[in-house]
């Protein structure tokens, strides 16, 4: 997918860029703890672009697979994974009974954690995982 956008930032040989919501995007809201009006994408710059810069860039679509897993699928996975792991094994351990109220407590738990390791997934992979982000040219 093509976009157009402006350089906000430049950090090594990767710019990030700022793209003008689409009216589908309306919708979404993934894009809300950022700017209700802009995107964020991060990208190579292989064309030496500067900040302020308007911009094309190629967004790749298994990136934003990924993405998309790792903010909606991840958090979900890790709230039912904490919710059972209580629910079958730690409430042994301290010899209570299995409520709900704690197992949800446990999964909500989950989410944080979710969320702790999408930070350091996106600090260790951070590169690779924009690699395939690139612009193709300054505007």
């Amino acid at each position: 997918m093509i976009e157009q956008g402006y350089v906000s930032k430049i950090d090594g040989n990767l710019a990030e860029i700022l793209i003008d919501a689409k009216p589908e995007c309306s919708h979404c809201e993934a894009c809300i703890y950022f700017s209700s009006t802009k995107r964020k994408v991060i990208a190579l710059n292989n064309v030496n672009a500067k900040p302020h810069d308007k911009v094309e860039v190629y967004i790749a679509l298994p990136s934003r697979i990924k993405i998309s897993f790792l903010f909606y699928i991840l958090p979900v996975i890790f709230f039912f994974v904490f919710y059972l792991i209580y629910s079958f094994y730690i409430y042994k351990i301290f010899e209570t009974k299995p409520t709900e109220l704690i197992s949800a407590l446990a999964g909500f738990i989950g989410i944080f954690f979710s969320f702790i390791t999408i930070k350091i997934f996106q600090k260790i992979m951070n590169p690779k995982l924009y690699s395939r982000n690139y612009i193709i040219k300054v505007l």
